[in-house]
């Protein structure tokens, strides 16, 4: 498939209306999540001569509704459900929440004339797969992490039927992308699909934007910018992303503690951005931390881009990822990077660590070594941030990512409106 953006001739404003495709970009909430944020970005970049798109989300609430630009229309899912009497019956029922969904996202998809369905969770290619088949309309899924731990952590019945379920589901999709080339070969291993029937779609960001986000002033806690008294200038570490086991805060937390306990006369602050399950563990942890090694955790920040300014060094300790989105806004921000080689994305990002450092996942031991060598001397690392920017800037803007999309959503629309 081409990765030219599709060139549309438009007469006048008129027929530039009539040709314009509806797109409908489906979202469980307007939590900063990664999906979430990277969904908003694709719909702001959108050419809206070609294309109109349309948001429908199940949970309305949270920060980033105020990202969403104006002209686009956002409709939650609960009144369309309520205003369908079958769909609303339905979800009083045990165990038919997915069926009444189908019903009414099959509604929206007759009443507000969908030409194109775009959807990025696992949740939602189960939610969706049934309406667009139904209604004979294309959809892009797009696979951001393990489906197989997907199907297992969602599974209502049993395991075997959820996976050709999930399977199924994917198979409705006009097009099954993934966001990196790791993560393509993953799903297509995990769900027996021919790999060629796959396509990549990284993630994009708006690197202008959120260099201008960094600049903006930001209240911080205190402990930020503290030092301990007979020590030098503390070594500030930056995490992001949600607090739970799999992304690896246990492991860095245990790397960490080693590195202070080896360098008792360095101060290092472990900043987190994000919260989760495991916070409330981790906070009760950092009071048994040596006394020159302190936790704060700043909870989830609408614009978390001026912390990557505020970090000398961004670590990133999954246990698996998709394509994660904080590692390219700390390249961006000519941030240093340490990064679990973990499935998938950050081999890929990183290129095999031309662009910042690799170690394994789950080895604490390598997270230390790394932060250490980082600590004695952080040149080499800050060589490397340099090289990273211009990476960033080449293969992963949010224009690139959005001309791509454009081009994948013009093929499977072409002809509908001829």
């Amino acid at each position: 498939m081409s990765d030219e953006s599709p060139q549309v001739a438009f007469a006048d404003s008129k027929k530039s209306q009539q040709v314009r495709r509806r797109v409908l970009f489906a979202l469980v909430s307007f939590h900063p999540g990664g999906a979430e944020r990277q969904t908003i970005e694709l719909i702001r970049h959108l050419d809206r001569r070609l294309f109109e798109p349309l948001i429908v989300v199940l949970d309305g609430t949270g920060p980033l509704r105020s990202s969403v630009p104006e002209d686009v229309q956002v409709m939650e899912l609960a009144p369309i459900v309520q205003n369908h009497r079958l769909s609303r019956w339905l979800g009083k029922l045990p165990g038919c929440g997915r069926l009444s969904r189908w019903l009414a996202y099959s509604r929206l998809l007759m009443d507000e004339k969908i030409d194109i369905v775009y959807q990025r969770v696992y949740n939602l290619t189960l939610d969706l797969s049934w309406p667009t088949w139904w209604r004979r309309i294309p959809r892009v899924s797009v696979c951001v992490g393990d489906q197989q731990a997907e199907i297992e952590r969602y599974a209502k019945i049993h395991p075997w039927v959820s996976w050709h379920f999930a399977r199924w589901a994917y198979r409705t999709a006009a097009v099954i992308a993934a966001n990196s080339n790791e993560l393509k070969d993953q799903v297509a291993r995990q769900l027996r699909l021919p790999a060629e029937e796959l396509v990549v779609l990284v993630n994009g960001i708006d690197i202008e934007q959120i260099s201008e986000l960094s600049r903006q002033v930001i209240p911080l806690p205190e402990i930020a910018f503290a030092s301990t008294a007979g020590h030098a200038e503390p070594l500030k570490i930056l995490t992001v992303g949600r607090i739970d086991e799999a992304k690896g805060y246990l492991d860095l937390a245990q790397a960490l503690i080693e590195v202070a306990r080896r360098h008792p006369s360095k101060h290092l602050i472990w900043s987190i951005v994000g919260t989760g399950p495991l916070q409330e563990r981790l906070q009760q942890l950092a009071k048994e931390f040596p006394q020159n090694l302190t936790l704060s955790c700043w909870g989830s920040l609408s614009n978390p881009f001026p912390c990557y300014r505020w970090a000398d060094l961004f670590v990133l300790p999954s246990h698996s990822e998709g394509s994660p989105n904080v590692l390219l806004e700390a390249m961006a921000l000519g941030c240093p990077v340490i990064s679990t080689n973990c499935p998938c994305g950050p081999q890929e990002i990183l290129a095999g660590g031309e662009y910042g450092r690799l170690v394994e996942p789950q080895a604490p031991a390598q997270l230390a070594q790394a932060i250490e060598e980082f600590l004695n001397d952080p040149a080499p690392a800050r060589a490397l941030s340099i090289r990273a920017q211009e990476h960033v800037a080449t293969k992963y803007s949010i224009q690139t990512a959005t001309r791509r999309l454009e081009a994948i959503l013009w093929k499977l629309t072409g002809d509908q409106q001829a």
